[in-house]
């Protein structure tokens, strides 16, 4: 309106033509920083054209890489490159580790990016935002080192609790999780045009034997468990693919026609290219699918081979893949930055800034998860502890050096896990955990001592005499890991065990814990509180610290189950043969290995209570009555969508009410049960949402959406099959649930498309302590969904939200859902089309108004434009509101009023 007044007021027809020129070019650069990427069908009609161009020797090059000479890696060059062709304009792909972040290979580059906290700690946040936001980031460090394809994220879920790459893998041991947390990871990386690689394909679940083991897989286990988070990355947009070392029933994952061409392509509509990783090529596998070798030094690759006669149509193939990826990311835009080997500047350069240092520690914070908190123990306060004692070879732990390595990879440290995912700092900008405490403390006026520590401050004594002085210890344990290894147990090292001992026999102990993965607590009934961190990268310290005073709020929850012994676990194979003969259940999804759990998958504490109430469902009948009838070979949509979407089949209204003293945040977990499919899992997680931070006395109203995937087992026999018959149940870990709510396409409701039943239903809180919470009586709330004239939203935070420590802090986005990102782009067009026809009309009226700036020549509703009504946006309720900008009507935690 603004533009259209500017343009009606302009004394001159050139300037009338300027003003809508440069509308025009904001839309243009508006669409084309929304339109990361590229249509896959535009994509592809790019690359035939090139390849039309290519010679075969231009050709052999974009699959097979370079810069390796054996295993010893060129200076100036990326851990992956492929050569670039200038003629067709093509670039150099430049590819680096990891989805934890850039790996630094050179001395030079050591601390020039911040040192993440890893995957395994994304997934403790159980939060799409966190992860989006963490990928961005990461993808703008990759940008800024000239590198324009990273080798990750892995999404590997856990089989095995001793996997020495655990914490590489954003699924954690769900696959419901991995899928939805890999959607936003893939968006953001690619959001700064970076491609994505997805690793490793496929069931690469254990690092023993990983060259040659065989892993033996049916049908169900591999749709229904491991191949969830990779089919909701391609959905995402992912442009390549890793295979894996191993085999997968008897043939080698790298050269698997049935795992590359016929599930990943046919089955889960692959558009993009796969690479091996590296030194997995077996043979010249092109007609299976294998599209690129790495890291090149072998022939299997080679111009002769590519070029043999039963390899050219195979080879095309691949190119086009190979380009169309390129096309798909706009690789082919703007500065295609450096050309190895002349990198050394750009793979130096600093990148570190304080937003990053920022984020970092704000996801390092919500990722930490307490696991117990005895008699309120914590937050630690200065009217409770006036000296606090801090133990354990982990608490001032410094970064490994860039050449500790063990079979030439990085041997890691408690920040950053071993192996080619790993990320050095710099010490320089590490704070050790003691040091957080040792700079926190001093502000609450508790004094800190130390002993057993790696080096000595100020306050340094001998164990006995800190045990007498102390009021409460701290033990600060950490375990390593590395690539290509799995641990030998899950225990603690001996030396901290016994430590955690002594401590508990003579003051309240609290456990921290630097961990790649599950380990065993058999201390946990001497202890009085446990604060555990999947590696938190460089602000793992500060994470602690606010959690331990109270500055945050924990409010991470576990991605993966703690057994309570090592017979509740999955081992390695010591052999050649990995049998997956569990099927599907492994972790929780084996109700005995769940009920004796030390803690249960998705169980984590906060200092304050919550009540989770079930407001309302609603049933699309005749869309669930349809699908009930039918049996499909492929996937039933993708997994892991927020929605809601065109297949929804089911939506829940939940309310959260915070109900302790404290502002929190808390995750409704919801988990499905089939009662006629006698092999399914008696829970599967299904849905989650995490809420805003809910202060004292607040509440916020989610919707929890499950669409046709959602209700769907897979079988040998039939394929895909949508249940008729689902009992949900809600709560806040898999074994805090409350009654199952009985769902089924004839469940009665009102009239209407989306019929209304309002089921009550009162989840009682996880104690967190020995408060006794009273449950909130529910106001009668009005009807919701299309057929009542209102409609069902995503969650979408617009202000009056609190941040970590309970101040407000400014609107941002949460969780937002992506399925309705196609209302943005279709409105696009019919918004330049309506400036195109405005600016039309006003040049042509150019001859019917006058040049003169006298308000009277002004169309009447111009000049009455002061006198417009003024939106209400007050609102009723707790803090924390949002209204949702992609649907029809209001709606949200609580509802706006605006005159219509």
């Amino acid at each position: 309106l603004h533009i259209v007044f500017c343009a009606y007021r302009a004394p001159w027809m050139i300037h009338r033509v300027m003003i809508w020129w440069l509308c025009l070019l904001s839309i243009a650069q508006v669409t084309a920083a929304q339109s990361t990427t590229r249509d896959w069908g535009e994509s592809y009609r790019l690359a035939e054209k090139t390849l039309k161009k290519l010679s075969k020797w231009q050709k052999s090059k974009l699959v097979r890489g370079v810069g390796w000479q054996r295993w010893q890696l060129t200076p100036g060059f990326y851990v992956g490159t492929i050569t670039g062709t200038k003629s067709a304009g093509l670039p150099w792909l430049k590819m680096q580790d990891s989805g934890n972040g850039f790996r630094a290979m050179l001395q030079q580059t050591v601390g020039t990016t911040v040192v993440w906290p890893c995957p395994l700690a994304l997934a403790s946040t159980w939060s799409d935002e966190a992860v989006l936001a963490q990928a961005r980031a990461i993808g703008s460090e990759f940008r800024g080192k000239s590198a324009n394809v990273m080798l990750g994220p892995g999404l590997n879920v856990h089989r095995i609790a001793r996997g020495g790459r655990n914490f590489e893998y954003l699924p954690g041991e769900d696959p419901y999780l991995g899928a939805r947390l890999a959607r936003s990871f893939v968006e953001g990386v690619q959001s700064q045009g970076v491609m994505a690689v997805l690793k490793h394909f496929g069931f690469n679940e254990q690092e023993t034997h990983r060259d040659d083991v065989n892993s033996v897989v049916d049908d169900r286990t591999a749709w229904e468990l491991y191949y969830q988070p990779f089919e909701a990355a391609i959905d995402a947009g992912a442009g390549a693919i890793m295979c894996s070392y191993n085999k997968v029933n008897n043939t080698p994952a790298c050269g698997n026609h049935d795992l590359l061409t016929r599930d990943l392509r046919e089955k889960m509509k692959f558009k993009g290219f796969v690479m091996s990783d590296w030194g997995a090529t077996h043979s010249t596998a092109l007609s299976a699918g294998l599209d690129m070798d790495m890291p090149g030094f072998d022939r299997f690759y080679s111009f002769q081979a590519v070029s043999a006669a039963k390899e050219r149509t195979s080879l095309n193939d691949s190119v086009r893949r190979i380009l169309a990826s390129m096309y798909h990311l706009r690789l082919d835009e703007g500065d295609a930055g450096c050309v190895p080997p002349m990198c050394m500047h750009q793979l130096a350069e600093e990148l570190r800034t304080p937003k990053h240092v920022q984020l970092a520690q704000d996801i390092a914070s919500k990722a930490v998860i307490m696991l117990k908190n005895e008699r309120d123990v914590l937050p630690l306060k200065s009217s409770k502890v006036r000296k606090l004692g801090i133990i354990g070879s982990a608490a001032d732990s410094l970064y490994q050096g860039l050449w500790k390595i063990m079979k030439g990879l990085p041997e890691g440290d408690v920040y950053s896990g071993g192996g080619s995912g790993h990320i050095h700092g710099s010490n320089h900008h590490l704070t050790t955990v003691l040091q957080a405490i040792v700079n926190r403390a001093k502000s609450e006026g508790v004094e800190v001592l130390s002993a057993n520590t790696t080096f000595r401050h100020e306050n340094t004594r001998p164990l006995g005499m800190l045990k007498m002085e102390a009021d409460v210890l701290v033990v600060v344990c950490g375990l390593l890991t590395i690539e290509s290894h799995d641990r030998p147990n899950l225990s603690l090292h001996p030396a901290d065990a016994h430590l955690i001992h002594e401590a508990s026999l003579a003051k309240p102990t609290i456990v921290l814990l630097m961990l790649p993965g599950a380990v065993l607590m058999p201390f946990r009934f001497q202890v009085s509180g446990i604060l555990l961190q999947f590696y938190g990268g460089e602000a793992s310290g500060h994470a602690f610290a606010a959690a331990l005073f109270g500055d945050v709020n924990p409010s991470g929850k576990l991605p993966l189950l703690i057994p309570e012994n090592v017979e509740d676990t999955i081992p390695p194979s010591t052999g050649h043969w990995a049998i997956y003969s569990e099927g599907i259940l492994t972790s929780y999804r084996n109700q005995t290995r769940n009920r004796r759990a030390a803690y249960p998958f998705g169980h984590g504490l906060s200092y304050t209570t919550f009540q989770i109430r079930l407001l309302r469902m609603l049933v699309d009948q005749d869309a669930w009555s349809s699908h009930t009838l039918q049996t499909s070979s492929t996937p039933l949509g993708s997994p892991g969508r927020l929605g809601p979407t065109k297949d929804t089949l089911v939506s829940l209204e939940v309310r959260v009410d915070n109900q302790g003293h404290v502002p929190g945040a808390e995750v409704v977990q919801a988990y499905a049960q089939f009662p006629k499919d006698v092999r399914a899992p008696s829970l599967q997680l299904r849905g989650f949402r995490r809420t805003s931070i809910l202060p004292p006395g607040g509440h916020e109203i989610l919707y929890l959406h499950f669409n046709v995937r959602d209700f769907s087992c897979y079988s040998q026999q039939d394929g895909w099959r949508v249940q008729d018959e689902v009992l949900m149940h809600l709560g806040s870990s898999s074994l805090k649930l409350e009654k199952a709510i009985s769902l089924n396409p004839q469940v009665k409701t009102s009239p209407g498309p989306w019929g209304t039943e309002v089921v009550p239903f009162a989840a009682t809180p996880i104690p967190t302590s020995q408060v006794t919470t009273q449950p909130i009586t529910a106001a009668s709330p009005a009807p919701i969904g299309p057929g009542s004239g209102a409609a069902i939203s995503p969650q979408v935070t617009t202000s009056h939200v609190l941040d970590q420590s309970g101040k407000p802090e400014s609107a941002v986005p949460s969780e937002a859902s992506d399925e309705n990102n196609w209302i943005l782009w279709a409105l696009q067009p019919s918004l330049l089309l309506l400036l195109l026809l405005a600016a039309a009309i006003c040049i042509r009226g150019e001859s019917d108004l006058s040049d003169s700036e006298d308000d009277s020549k002004l169309p009447p509703e111009l000049l009455d434009a002061e006198e417009l009504p003024k939106w209400d946006y007050s609102y009723t309720g707790a803090v924390g509101s949002e209204m949702s900008p992609l649907v029809d009507g209001p709606v949200g935690r609580e509802r706006w009023h605006a005159p219509l």
